[in-house]
């Protein structure tokens, strides 16, 4: 081919090679918009029913909790650090981060989108009803989509919504490097026991698992191997972190639990032939049923591998997930 011919040919297919690709990135994305307007109503009605019941709920148990007797709160708190603490260590230190770097704020966030979501649900039933009313007929996926979230654009208060956000986004950040910092040594732990393990796996066990391979497909071998030590280490270095959160918080539980008791029998006039001092300094009983209740509540966690057992791991399945994930963050 000459110059003259060539450069004609070489754009020509360049055109072609760009309008097949065009097609496809357009089909593509007929293909999601399809998916997501025929999943769009069935997730709606989820979310209408499980938003309102999920937002009363926790309403109703802050109220509750707030209505509680200082001392029953503390006893609840400190049975929970006793035999739960080591359970969801990431989670705990989460909590501590966000009361440390604004609890207030946090609250007020989760609040204000609270109410927005409400907002927004009433009004989706409003509109459905009138719908219904106005006799319209089936409608299709496109329109129900289009309707819904015309709906939200007109009664969501962006300027709010956007504040809420912009907070949980700050606190959010202030936990990860909080996290970060505070499980540095597990996350170090890791990617050591993980470096060693993989080389060795491949110097000892990497040719003969190679060679029962397929051809071609050898070249896989040290990143499954690798994939493999990363998990197994991030699991035993997360168990020991475990065992030191459980010890350390089940200590302290014991305590806070101890020494609310001590303040109740004070309290109520209970002295038991004078063993009761009015306060927990002038004696060891607090230290006493402290660290029985600690070794007590260690026994319980290490007895069930610092995992919930049946039927708690049901009751606790928002914990256990967003302990996962904060582990998975900060570890990544």
């Amino acid at each position: 081919l000459s110059s003259h011919s060539f450069f004609p040919f070489l754009f020509s297919a360049i055109q072609r090679t760009r309008s097949i690709k065009m097609a496809e990135s357009r089909m593509n994305v007929t293909k999601a918009t399809s998916l997501l307007q025929a999943s769009f109503r069935p997730l709606l009605s989820i979310l209408t029913l499980a938003l309102p019941f999920l937002i009363n709920t926790t309403r109703k148990l802050h109220r509750n909790w707030k209505r509680l007797p200082a001392d029953t709160a503390e006893i609840i708190v400190g049975f929970v650090f006793c035999f739960f603490g080591g359970l969801y260590p990431a989670l705990f230190a989460a909590v501590q981060a966000v009361k440390l770097g604004g609890w207030n704020t946090f609250k007020g966030a989760l609040s204000t989108l609270s109410k927005e979501v409400i907002v927004i649900l009433e009004a989706s039933e409003k509109d459905d009803e009138a719908n219904r009313t106005r006799g319209t007929g089936k409608e299709d996926e496109k329109s129900f989509m289009i309707r819904k979230l015309n709906l939200v654009m007109t009664k969501v208060n962006p300027e709010k919504v956007d504040e809420a956000l912009a907070s949980l986004y700050k606190i959010w950040a202030t936990v990860v490097a909080t996290l970060s910092v505070k499980f540095a040594r597990t996350i170090a732990m890791a990617v050591t026991l993980s470096n060693a393990a993989q080389r060795t796996i491949l110097l000892v066990a990497g040719p003969t698992i190679k060679s029962a391979l397929p051809k071609g497909y050898e070249r896989w071998v040290p990143i499954l191997i690798g994939w493999l030590t990363k998990s197994i280490a991030i699991s035993l270095a997360w168990y020991l972190q475990a065992a030191i959160s459980a010890i350390t918080s089940a200590i302290e539980g014991g305590l806070i639990i101890s020494r609310t008791l001590l303040r109740m029998l004070v309290k109520k006039g209970v002295k038991l032939g004078g063993l009761i001092p009015k306060k927990h300094e002038y004696t060891f009983i607090d230290e006493a049923v402290g660290y029985l209740l600690a070794a007590l509540g260690f026994y319980f966690q290490f007895k069930f591998g610092f995992s919930a057992p049946f039927p708690f791991n049901l009751i606790l399945l928002p914990f256990e997930t967003a302990e996962t994930y904060l582990r998975w963050v900060i570890t990544k």
